[in-house]
């Protein structure tokens, strides 16, 4: 099986940039919520290195939802947070920096995709999910503002793709453990081939193939 590699990010901290946006939003004195300041920083440090068990998920996908909320609750946040997030590509390893926020949530969206890749079955369609979210809703952003090779379209399809296909293996082997009519099978089987193409058929840069054989497991 493969797994796709995890993009590496920078630690920083949240507390002054919170602090202001809680003062001029709110008129509050940002001393009365430090301890919810100290634990969304938390939160953030244990999402951008998260360790590789079910806690590690739970930790990417509570920071995610949080940072869908922030600027429901932050209006400046919907622009950016006056904060410089700095991730390395996934494949490539280059860093880049962004102060957008969605470019934080793009990327922890898409290290929820690689954690994931690393169990089995159920967790590849869950991989394949977190893919097709950067495919769809985050698209129009990535496409303006992105320009890191794990962010591209045909990179992130092949991702999508290949979890599909190795989650549809998993039950192509699970059938056969079973004694499942070959009819059924054979349909299972040949939906895995077609994935496979499609993976296949994304991977037309030397960059694409140097990483598939990089990351086989």
């Amino acid at each position: 099986m493969f797994i796709i590699p995890s993009k590496q990010g920078v630690s920083i901290d949240l507390t002054s940039p919170l602090a202001e946006l809680i003062r001029t939003e709110f008129g509050e004195d940002p001393t009365n919520f430090r301890q919810e300041v100290r634990e969304f920083n938390h939160l953030r440090e244990s999402a951008v290195r998260p360790s590789r068990d079910n806690n590690g998920t739970s930790d990417i996908r509570m920071y995610y939802a949080q940072l869908c909320l922030l600027p429901t609750r932050f209006a400046a946040t919907r622009s950016n947070m006056q904060v410089t997030f700095i991730w390395s590509d996934a494949f490539t390893e280059k860093e880049s920096a962004n102060i957008l926020l969605f470019s934080e949530s793009s990327a922890i969206l898409f290290n929820l995709g690689a954690l994931r890749s690393r169990s089995v079955c159920t967790h590849f369609q869950c991989s394949a999910g977190a893919f097709y979210l950067l495919q769809t809703s985050l698209a129009s952003q990535i496409a303006t503002s992105h320009t890191r090779v794990d962010m591209s379209s045909e990179v992130v399809a092949f991702c999508k793709n290949l979890m599909l296909a190795q989650a549809q293996e998993c039950m192509v082997e699970k059938s056969l453990l079973e004694r499942k009519r070959p009819s059924f099978v054979s349909k299972v089987a040949w939906e895995v081939s077609a994935l496979y193409q499609k993976a296949i058929d994304l991977l037309d840069s030397q960059i694409g193939s140097q990483v598939a054989e990089k990351n086989k497991n």
